[in-house]
């Protein structure tokens, strides 16, 4: 689903109660489709409200009452501020590449097993099997593991750089964007370099739906703002490979 509908889908459950149930229970059922209360939400909905009547508290203090408030605050008031995003693959473990690989195998031998008893027999057989043989089912999914990298998109950050390596450098061998499009994004950025940080910083909030602190530097702005706009263009497009190797997070 890409951005724009999601944006849209948003809009509908903001009209009503009706409207909000309908939609949220549509989503729900949607495979590939996460929907998720978000604090964030509610913060940037209600903290300058706070703000304006304790002028005396400091930022941290608000935020744990605007915390506390959350956690009371009750479920039909609560889906008011979902989030609905693309589920993340999860990646394999070793035992589930062995229940998959064993399955068949039990089910054939036993059709009158149910899935719980499968389950079962094949957890005792796990519990049984020498570390030697476990070992075979380390390997990672690539695929899998490549889908992660591709729906995350944060690795660009400063704080998450592998040894040796720059923005820069990370950005031009990114495998999942075109030149035409990191031209696109090195644009918007460009365009932002000469905001100020306040403004900046507030433009973030609105356009992505996540609050940041205060205190963030323009630098750090600027790069997350890059790799929002990053994922936004992969979430667009049908998933494809990369055009060399895997992507070091």
């Amino acid at each position: 689903m890409n951005t724009r509908m999601r944006k849209f889908l948003y809009l509908l459950i903001l009209e009503c109660d009706l409207t909000r149930k309908l939609v949220v229970d549509l989503w729900e059922k949607t495979p590939g489709i996460s929907v998720r209360s978000k604090f964030s939400l509610y913060l940037r909905e209600h903290y300058r409200k706070r703000k304006e009547e304790h002028p005396e508290r400091s930022r941290k203090e608000i935020m744990a009452m605007l915390r506390e408030e959350w956690k009371t605050l009750p479920d039909n008031r609560r889906i008011r501020y979902v989030v609905v995003e693309n589920k993340k693959p999860r990646k394999p473990t070793p035992y589930n590449q062995f229940f998959r690989e064993r399955y068949p195998t039990i089910k054939s031998l036993h059709p009158e097993w149910n899935m719980m008893l499968i389950s079962k027999e094949l957890a005792q057989q796990w519990k049984d099997t020498p570390p030697e043989q476990k070992q075979r089912y380390e390997a990672t999914d690539i695929g899998v593991e490549t889908a992660i990298v591709r729906e995350e998109g944060d690795y660009f950050l400063t704080s998450r750089l592998p040894p040796g390596e720059s923005v820069s450098s990370i950005r031009e061998k990114d495998p999942f964007l075109t030149p035409e499009q990191k031209e696109q994004i090195e644009g918007v950025c460009r365009v932002l370099q000469d905001r100020e940080c306040a403004k900046l910083r507030q433009m973030y909030e609105h356009n992505y739906n996540e609050v940041v602190p205060e205190d963030i530097s323009k630098e750090e702005l600027l790069e997350k703002i890059y790799n929002m706009e990053r994922r936004q263009l992969i979430a667009a497009e049908p998933p494809r490979q990369p055009s060399h190797g895997t992507e070091n997070t």
